[in-house]
């Protein structure tokens, strides 16, 4: 089958290099540069930004709305909505075309990806209402617009810590971009616990968010070498002197994680359109087979795990 519309080069298994990422004050006194890197030009935070929302919308848009084949649907308690699961794989020589029509260069990426890439999505309606087995649209926008990472972090019981490392709000606090509004990028630090004698695993990621007219929202991540940075606490192994807890202080593997997240208000239907879609490899001793069993499941308890966390949201609020 033919693709419908091409890929960008951002939504991929390729950690971004520092050097590929807008200025940062802190890049000027803790990134580990090398000549190459230094002799490379950053792009504009606005160029950069406006990029990656309009490949994740367009991604969205005629990839998983057109392409991805799905596999059924499952309900995600507590949630009652329907989740439908999809899924699609990049081919390596899709990889290939990308790399060659976008001209990438090797100061941009640390490692292109060599191998497919298998991305799982989901797709769920849910009712605007602030109230058991739903969330209100001004929750949707709260919980995964606003303060995305920290917010995962709370809601998902395999996170065990969100480490900021670098956050561009000053730099782009009175940004325009057209069709775009409330621009976030962060970079952070995701650690997921495994069964023992798995260790943990760290995901570094380039978060992009912003809303679109009209009622709609979009985060992208990316993921991102953060290894150079000294704002960094687990790609670099300080967490192993600095941090007090057994569990933050263990040797972690670091894995590789994309994904976007999309959600879109129906004024007249009343509900919200949730997509999400991720691909991502763990690295390490679990095998990539393994990890394609394992993934459909997880993205689909996410539902459960967001609606159920907002009502405990509501509970507190209310003492």
């Amino acid at each position: 089958m033919t693709d419908t519309h091409p890929l960008g080069k951002y939504l991929h298994l390729a950690p971004l290099r520092p050097a590929a990422l807008p200025h940062h004050p802190a890049f000027d006194v803790s990134e580990k540069q090398s000549v190459q890197d230094t002799q490379y030009q950053r792009p504009g935070a606005d160029n950069f930004i406006r990029d990656i929302l309009n490949e994740a919308a367009a991604f969205k848009e005629h990839r998983i709305g057109r392409t991805f084949k799905e596999s059924g649907k499952k309900k995600s308690p507590p949630a009652t909505a329907e989740v439908s699961q999809l899924h699609q794989t990049i081919t390596v020589e899709e990889l290939k075309r990308i790399a060659r029509e976008t001209n990438l260069s090797p100061n941009e990426y640390q490692k292109w990806p060599n191998a497919p890439e298998d991305w799982f999505a989901r797709r769920s309606k849910h009712g605007d209402q602030a109230q058991a087995g739903t969330a209100s649209w001004d929750e949707f926008k709260s919980g995964l617009k606003e303060l995305h990472s920290e917010h995962e972090g709370d809601y998902t019981p395999d996170i065990y810590d969100t480490h900021l490392v670098l956050d561009w709000a000053e730099q782009i606090r009175d940004m325009r971009i057209d069709g775009y509004h409330g621009l976030n990028m962060r970079i952070f630090e995701m650690c997921h616990k495994l069964p023992p004698p798995l260790n943990p695993r760290v995901f570094s990621t380039l978060v992009v968010s912003a809303y679109l007219e009209p009622d709609a929202f979009i985060v992208a991540q990316i993921p991102v070498d953060t290894s150079g940075l000294d704002e960094a606490l687990y790609s670099n192994g300080k967490n192993m002197t600095t941090r007090d807890d057994p569990l933050m202080r263990k040797k972690i593997t670091l894995g590789l994680y994309t994904s976007i997240e999309y959600c879109q208000y129906d004024r007249n239907a009343r509900e919200t359109d949730w997509v999400m879609a991720t691909a991502s490899d763990a690295k390490g001793n679990l095998p990539m087979f393994t990890q394609k069993m394992g993934v459909p499941g997880a993205v689909l308890k996410d539902v459960g795990y967001f609606i159920g966390w907002c009502v405990k949201q509501r509970g507190s609020q209310d003492t």
